[in-house]
């Protein structure tokens, strides 16, 4: 089963953060990671040591408080840029591990004004 273009809702087991993400790649992702939440302050630097847990691709539409806009994609690494990873990395990336990062520009919602 593919999940190409579909969001999965991960959430925080420690802060209660969710993690919205897509797959823009087919390949597997895990189950569980640990929580990307980080905060500054004036003096301090928290970064949440909790565990992100999957909720399998969940249906929308998901509670009020969990935004369906994803801020992290899935994607497959190039040979190129896998090459300095450690070799058990490799092979997961060979096998199809996907690879997350930050999406830089988010899509945005539907304008309400430009809708027929």
């Amino acid at each position: 089963m593919s999940f190409l273009g579909k969001k999965n809702a991960y959430h925080c087991d420690k802060c209660g953060a969710w993690l919205i993400t897509i797959d823009i790649d087919k390949g597997v992702t895990p189950f569980s990671m640990q929580c990307k939440v980080e905060r500054w302050g004036v003096n301090a630097h928290y970064r949440c040591e909790g565990t992100l847990l999957s909720n399998f691709y969940p249906p929308e539409p998901w509670p009020p408080n969990v935004s369906s806009i994803p801020e992290w994609e899935w994607y497959r690494p190039s040979k190129e840029e896998i090459q300095g990873y450690k070799p058990e990395y490799q092979e997961y990336y060979r096998q199809g591990g996907l690879k997350l990062r930050k999406i830089l520009i988010p899509p945005l919602p539907p304008n309400p004004l430009e809708l027929p």
